[in-house]
């Protein structure tokens, strides 16, 4: 199977862009992204997918609205992920990084595309921007190291939108 895209509570989006892309959550900009010309964004339901195919940029990005800490977000991803893409999901390995200034969980695992059983490899990272949790994902039969240095380069530019500014306490590490 191709690769499958995109995930995030947003308002719809579907534009190419060269700079900042603004994410939006029930109409509300939530995360700022810089993409590349020519990437394609696309909401469906809860979801979105950016795919720019020449910087080999397959991601799907989420908020993780119930998550108040990087843990608790980290125990939402496989159930997340076995509602449309991959089943069973297992992490075999969890490291620690930094994204975008801030600590971040990336889960290294498999499990079996939820469309049609294949086998499947996914990684994940669970981070904050401000006091929100995120989640993003790249994920198909066939990982392919520059897609997951892709999905990071694009997280490292994960900032609030101009227009928000930080309410609350930021997330627990």
């Amino acid at each position: 199977m191709k690769r499958i895209l995109g995930i995030l509570f947003l308002s719809p989006l579907a534009v190419a862009v060269a700079a900042a892309t603004v994410i939006a959550v029930a109409g509300k900009p939530v995360l700022s992204v810089q993409l590349p010309a020519g990437a394609e964004v696309k909401t469906e339901g809860e979801r979105t997918s950016i795919r720019a195919t020449k910087a080999q940029i397959y991601l799907q990005l989420w908020p993780l609205p119930k998550a108040r800490t990087l843990e608790e977000g980290v125990g939402l991803i496989p159930g997340l992920l076995a509602a449309r893409d991959v089943t069973d999901f297992k992490a075999a390995a969890t490291n620690r990084l930094t994204v975008a200034g801030a600590p971040a969980v990336h889960l290294v695992g498999s499990g079996n595309e939820q469309d049609d059983g294949d086998p499947s490899q996914a990684d994940v990272v669970v981070f904050a921007v401000g006091h929100k949790i995120f989640a993003a994902c790249t994920h198909g039969e066939d990982r392919v190291a520059a897609e997951v240095a892709a999905m990071l380069k694009v997280l490292e530019s994960a900032k609030l939108p101009e227009a928000e500014t930080p309410d609350g306490e930021p997330p627990k590490q």
